[in-house]
């Protein structure tokens, strides 16, 4: 049966919130950055409709399985294949009074909107966080720096979703519930904290669909006049919440801000922020202070580190080559080249959140570089640094994936990370030389 036999047509408006940055990548590298974000006519970011449907169809085939995947998303194999009986538009973002534009936008609004202004701009440094590739030793790897180009915390974005069906069909419902869902990120990334989400609002008309072979919803579904209601989903996936309590501080750097009140100089090495965008009601506009920030991939890095430690310590095996796989592939994600034996990349099976922080103290520490050969003081090498102050405690969420084997070697390894990082074993960030970094909290659970 063709999609034009179909007379029902299920439809929804959704609006999102990013609760962590979104890393939607065109493909294409910049003048300024290693890659650029996806833009629509208008010049402002966008998530493309092929984005959103194949993030939704790697979720629904996980949950229903291939065949009934291939049914609702399409495909094609060689002379083989059916059209997809689900569409999704663009996402596009809002302005600063929670409106969204999808038609052309002069640039003379754009300028003149506290969002969309910043938005714009292509080359813009606040919106830029730099990344290291870690070899096999837990070190920076050769030529492993890089950045990635983002969209702020707090940007909302809207899109329409909908099914063509010649029946009802409990298939909406299962879609629809994917949006709630934590493991559900947008753009790269989205293991290591980017890509997270918040369903605003979700609208859809009050039988959830149109009957397209009634008049009546004809003309409600050409001229959007049907009523819409609201529609709500519990988040099913498992979660570890993780307190961080850091006795003496912490620093992760990078960060161009200084958080000292009245600091006419601030000190050379700052700790890293970003700026956030926060709503009243409908009113918008990026937040007057930054915020401190401890990334996803802060944390994540340092549990597979010394995961890693524990399934050697588990296996046996303390030498690899470089090339080899440290086993976590599965719990953690790999790059396809780092898999040596079949060149294929892995999405993990963790999901990490960045974690802003709000209402934070920080301190400068001066500080003597030292010579490695002599042991002694460098000449001129007096340098500071601005640490968060300790004794602050602060939360943040794993999200586990339905499909861990929890009995596993690999799961044993990170649950021995995790408590290592509980009992002040394991540091986060810089100076853990000097004590920075380590974590004192009462419970990971």
């Amino acid at each position: 049966m063709s999609r034009l036999d179909n007379t029902l047509y299920y439809y929804a408006e959704v609006t999102i919130e990013a609760q962590s940055p979104l890393v939607l990548a065109s493909g294409k590298s910049g003048n300024f950055f290693d890659v650029e974000l996806v833009r629509d006519a208008n010049g402002l970011p966008a998530i493309p409709g092929t984005t959103l449907a194949g993030i939704l169809r790697h979720s629904f085939q996980s949950e229903k399985g291939e065949e009934f995947a291939k049914q609702i998303f399409g495909y094609q194999k060689e002379n083989e294949g059916n059209s997809s009986s689900l569409e999704v538009s663009w996402a596009y973002v809002h302005d600063s009074k929670n409106k969204y534009h999808k038609s052309f936008y002069t640039k003379d609004n754009i300028d003149k909107d506290r969002i969309l202004k910043e938005l714009y701009i292509t080359d813009n440094p606040d919106f830029k966080r730099d990344h290291v590739h870690l070899s096999d030793r837990g070190v920076a790897d050769d030529t492993g720096k890089f950045d990635r180009y983002f969209v702020p915390t707090g940007c909302r974005f809207t899109f329409s979703i909908g099914l063509w069906t010649n029946g009802e069909s409990d298939a909406w419902n299962d879609i629809l519930k994917i949006l709630f869902s934590s493991s559900f990120r947008i753009g790269a990334a989205g293991r290591a904290g980017y890509g997270k989400i918040k369903v605003i609002e979700i609208k859809i008309p009050k039988n959830k669909y149109f009957d397209l072979s009634k008049d009546e919803d004809i003309n409600n579904f050409r001229k959007c006049n049907e009523k819409y209601t609201s529609q709500d989903f519990k988040d099913e996936v498992e979660e570890l919440k993780v307190k961080l309590n850091f006795l003496l501080g912490f620093r992760i750097g990078g960060g161009t801000k200084s958080f000292i009140k009245n600091n006419k100089h601030p000190a050379d090495m700052l700790p890293y922020s970003e700026r956030v965008v926060k709503w009243n009601g409908d009113n918008g506009d990026f937040e007057s202070e930054y915020r401190i920030t401890i990334p996803g991939s802060a944390l994540k890095g340092a549990l597979r580190h010394r995961a890693a430690y524990h399934l050697a310590r588990i296996n046996k095996k303390w030498d690899w080559d470089k090339c080899e796989d440290d086993g976590l592939s599965e719990l953690f994600g790999c790059a396809a080249n780092t898999n040596a034996a079949e060149n294929k990349g892995n999405a993990g099976k963790l999901w990490f959140t960045d974690l802003y922080l709000e209402n934070t103290e920080s301190y400068e520490l001066s500080r003597n570089s030292i010579d490695r050969f002599t042991g002694g003081t460098m000449d001129g090498a007096l340098f500071q640094e601005e640490n968060v102050r300790g004794g602050q405690t602060f939360e943040t969420c794993i999200y586990l994936d339905n499909s861990i084997d929890k009995k596993s070697n690999e799961y044993k390894s990170f649950e021995w990370a995790l408590e290592d990082l509980k009992a002040g074993r394991l540091a986060l960030g810089g100076g853990s030389g000097h004590g920075l970094g380590f974590n004192y909290a009462e419970e990971v659970k």
